[in-house]
């Protein structure tokens, strides 16, 4: 998607300008969804606008810092590997936070506008005449995957959400909507996802990278599965994302994040970021403050805390990880006052103007991630760890090595001979350091029953009830149907 001008369609009536009294209605300027899909490149241009959601860097519309902010101070601030400063970040990593917090009334606008475009593609796409019926059941199945991946972060984040699956188009829709049942989200999540596989392609081009396939239906849907510790039903879908010859690791964990390399094929599914169209801001704000060759010598927002740095096993993988000073290609050198997170330190493409203008993409599911769910399902459907789940994790243990470079490391050794509890131990911690500032932390925690554990330190405050964030409170002001997570 970096060759495509990422549009804004808006979440209900769209009027463009055109007439000379702006009191005397005139029907030919007023566009409403019901007559806005027409042509395929109203299509096209309703499809790529419901991708454009996930995270276009500008921060006038506070609903665009989902993927590209929020998500990592819920998935990543929030748990025991980092922390951001400010009073807002701060106390979502202390557990201090109120249902006003901003973050969470972000994530939430953003995911019902994403809902509601999804929905616009479900409902009008079909009355397209003109599309192929091909074109016109990929475009439908790329609104049901969208849909999904909006309410599992939200039934994640949340509990049960209100589940709007039409388009709304007054503003006086569907305002008092209650919240669904969990059983409910997840059975939504997952009849999406089954019938965006069925229909998805089995790649896209060039010019359409960052839309979903099949095998990105496939592997969200392995984590939805995960997540309800369906096992057997988890491992089956990784397996077939396995099997599917499309996607595998890349060789070489350095050159996993280089810009240049973002289509390879460990890339399944990825928030696109493309520089002067809809950029990323990932490189400042992870970058500390005084790095030289960043955007107003790096924001220093993203922090990870020195105990998790100190524990991280002593690896090639960590010496990709992270970094610990910076020496720039005019010669100068900075020593970081804490270590920085250098997934998305583009060497390439150094003092832009605009921090919000970055190359960097964010992977929202890659090839590692299926290994380690898979060898996670695996060893939970058996008494002891099958053959194929030591398979699956000595793969990411050999490439975490360097295996095959020139740095290669003794650490992380194989694992052999473990327990199912041992196996499950060496997962969680290859989990835990293979993903690392890649907005999986907290759900990994929390559907292991570890969060409060691994928060003692950091946030003593912390309570069972956190395992789901408060309802935002400007929801529950406008939404009087809705009630409030207990402890909020």
């Amino acid at each position: 998607m970096k060759t495509l001008k990422l549009l804004l369609l808006s979440a209900a009536t769209l009027v463009l300008p055109g007439c000379q009294n702006f009191l005397t209605e005139n029907p030919v300027s007023l566009i409403t969804p019901e007559n806005f899909y027409q042509t395929e490149a109203d299509a096209n241009a309703a499809v790529v606008g419901a991708y454009e959601i996930l995270g276009n860097a500008n921060r006038t519309a506070d609903y665009r810092k989902y993927y590209n902010f929020s998500t990592f101070i819920l998935n990543d601030v929030s748990t025991e590997q980092m922390v951001a400063l400010r009073a807002d970040r701060f106390e979502v990593h202390t557990y201090t936070f109120s249902p006003a917090n901003p973050h969470f009334e972000w994530v939430w606008q953003a995911c019902y506008i994403g809902i509601n475009r999804a929905n616009e593609l479900v409902d009008y796409i079909p009355r397209i005449s003109t599309l192929t019926d091909e074109r016109r059941a990929r475009y439908v199945a790329e609104g049901k995957f969208l849909r999904a991946l909006h309410y599992f972060n939200l039934v994640r984040w949340f509990g049960g959400v209100p589940l709007r699956t039409r388009a709304t188009t007054q503003v006086q829709d569907d305002v008092q909507v209650p919240r669904a049942s969990l059983e409910d989200v997840y059975a939504q999540v997952i009849k999406d996802l089954q019938e965006a596989e069925a229909v998805l392609p089995d790649q896209v081009p060039t010019s359409e990278r960052g839309r979903a396939t099949r095998w990105a239906a496939k592997t969200l849907l392995a984590k939805v599965f995960l997540t309800q510790k369906n096992w057997t039903a988890a491992a089956a879908k990784c397996k077939e994302v396995m099997d599917s010859g499309r996607h595998d690791l890349v060789p070489d964990y350095a050159e996993l994040w280089k810009v240049a390399n973002e289509g390879s094929r460990e890339h399944i599914f990825s928030r696109e970021a493309k520089a002067n169209v809809a950029g990323s801001l990932y490189q400042p704000f992870f970058a500390p403050t005084g790095t030289p060759g960043t955007p107003d010598t790096g924001y220093g927002v993203f922090r990870i805390l020195q105990a998790y740095f100190d524990a991280y096993t002593l690896s090639y993988r960590k010496s990709v990880t992270f970094a610990t000073r910076y020496t720039s290609p005019a010669g100068q050198t900075f020593v970081f006052p804490y270590p920085a997170c250098w997934k998305y330190f583009d060497e390439t493409r150094l003092n832009f103007a605009n921090a919000e203008d970055g190359d960097n993409n964010l992977p929202i599911l890659r090839y590692a991630d299926v290994l380690l769910m898979y060898a996670e399902a695996l060893n939970e459907t058996a008494a002891t760890p099958p053959a194929d789940a030591y398979a699956a994790l000595n793969r990411i243990k050999a490439r975490a090595r360097g295996e095959g470079t020139a740095r290669r490391t003794p650490l992380p050794a194989d694992a052999a001979g473990l327990t199912k509890e041992a196996f499950r131990e060496e997962v969680y911690k290859e989990r835990s350091e293979e993903l690392v500032g890649e907005n999986h932390r907290w759900f990994d925690l929390v559907r292991w029953g570890r969060l409060l554990d691994a928060k003692r330190a950091t946030a003593p405050a912390i309570k069972a009830t956190n395992v789901l964030y408060p309802i935002p409170q400007r929801e529950m002001d406008l939404n009087k149907a809705l009630t409030q997570n207990p402890g909020y």
